[in-house]
């Protein structure tokens, strides 16, 4: 029986150190001590032990000994312990030195090896790269961007992927920062605007393009940063002075200044990502004060063809026919019916929009620009209100008035005579 014991207990030993430096749990740790404890009862044996700034692997060997154990310790386990064991039993003592130093404990036969355990490995979380945002059809060769602050040689690479199109890159660009937004135009419109809005030079050779530096970046780096002539009072556009506010406002004087120079010079100071569809032709003088970007638009599109719509934070900016620009809106009444309404409109507010009554839903459907779409819907407000209704009671009298006119005579005979009487008109006797 006894052989039994240390053959079972061997071959579980066996099998505990196949599982070099796994950590136990308390549980698991107090029931492979009970284990061991039946051939090495000095694991059973009460500790009466007060240690102060005493070695670990002092305090260990010391037990060992004491208890006639096959410890081995690792001599780096120099850590100072003050404690003070009082009727705890020396597998106590060891389970409660594993779950608090770190340690790791291999059964080896009757050898219980300690060391220090190893610590985990901490697997670094590398963030995925951002997926460059650009699809393309080659059916019909229509391009679609949404870039924000994208490096441009990632996105000559994908663009090269996608389109089989090649892309020379000037080297001390290629890790400059793009934005764009474009929805379904066609490719080569598209690389045109986005080298336009980034301030690139797209030039096409043989089977590649090359990509360089744009006119206005090489302008502002040989004036060192400083502001263009378009930013200058008595430029060749006219009188400018744009200037930013501490609060991200900006202050604009405008005389014969041309559009597109003036909104592009407010999106540099303000920071504004924007794209533009078209060639905003024309000229606007202005004086305003702490304005803000897209109010800065409202005012300068006003009575034009142009728009500006902000998708993402990035500003769409053209014609107001042009997709991207053009949206679709349900405009509902609530107190007027829509027969009542349409009629009411002014004929110059429906210019460049297509509107169509929606009588299930008392609407109209009205597709244009966003700016001429706001402004028939704050008119349709003003008159979609409720209409006084004015009651008045009216009371029918009726009256008559008239006569009656009566005459006859009568006769008979008597045994005496009668006198004779006659009646005219209302009381009237004659006799």
């Amino acid at each position: 029986m006894r052989m039994k014991k240390i053959i079972c207990g061997v071959l579980f030993l066996m099998f505990v150190s196949s599982s070099m430096a796994q950590k136990y749990s308390e549980t698991t740790l107090r029931s492979t001590l009970d284990s061991i404890a039946i051939d090495h009862p000095g694991l059973d044996n009460k500790l009466q032990l007060n240690v102060s700034s005493l070695q670990l692997s002092e305090l260990v060997n010391s037990v060992a000994l004491e208890n006639n154990l096959n410890v081995s310790v690792e001599p780096s386990l120099k850590q100072l312990i003050s404690y003070n064991f009082y009727d705890a039993q020396v597998k106590d003592m060891l389970v409660f030195l594993y779950l608090n130093f770190e340690l790791e404990y291999d059964f080896i036969g009757s050898i219980i090896s300690i060391r220090k355990r190893e610590a985990t490995p901490v697997k670094k979380i590398v963030a995925a790269p951002k997926k460059i945002d650009i699809k393309y059809n080659p059916a019909n060769k229509f391009l679609s961007m949404n870039l924000k602050g994208d490096t441009l040689w990632k996105v000559m690479e994908e663009l090269t992927k996608i389109t089989g199109k090649n892309f020379v890159l000037d080297p001390t660009i290629r890790d400059q920062k793009v934005n764009a937004y474009f929805l379904n135009r066609p490719d080569e419109k598209v690389l045109e605007m986005f080298a336009k809005s980034n301030e690139l030079e797209l030039i096409p050779i043989d089977d590649y393009y090359s990509v360089g530096k744009g006119e206005a970046e090489s302008t502002a780096s040989s004036s060192n940063n400083k502001r263009g002539s378009s930013y200058r009072p008595n430029s060749k556009n006219g009188d400018f002075v744009l200037t930013k506010n501490p609060v991200g406002t900006i202050d604009v004087f405008a005389r014969n200044v041309e559009l597109k120079e003036l909104i592009q010079a407010a999106a540099e100071e303000t920071g504004v990502h924007y794209v533009v569809y078209s060639d905003i032709k024309g000229k606007t003088n202005l004086d305003l004060k702490d304005i803000r970007f897209d109010e800065l638009l409202s005012i300068v599109f006003s009575g034009t063809a142009f728009s500006a719509k902000e998708e993402n934070g990035v500003y769409i900016i053209g014609e107001n026919k042009m997709d991207g620009i053009r949206k679709t809106e349900m405009i509902r009444l609530e107190n007027r019916t829509i027969e009542s309404v349409k009629d009411a409109i002014p004929k110059d507010m429906l210019v460049d929009l297509e509107v169509k009554e929606f009588n299930e839903l008392n609407g109209l459907i009205v597709t244009g620009g966003q700016r001429k779409i706001e402004e028939l819907a704050r008119f349709i407000s003003t008159i979609d209100v409720v209409v006084p209704m004015v009651q008045i009671d009216v009371m029918l009298l009726f009256s008559s008035k008239g006569s009656t006119f009566e005459t006859g005579m009568k006769a008979g005979i008597k045994d005496t005579p009668t006198s004779t009487r006659e009646i005219f008109f209302q009381r009237l006797m004659l006799s």
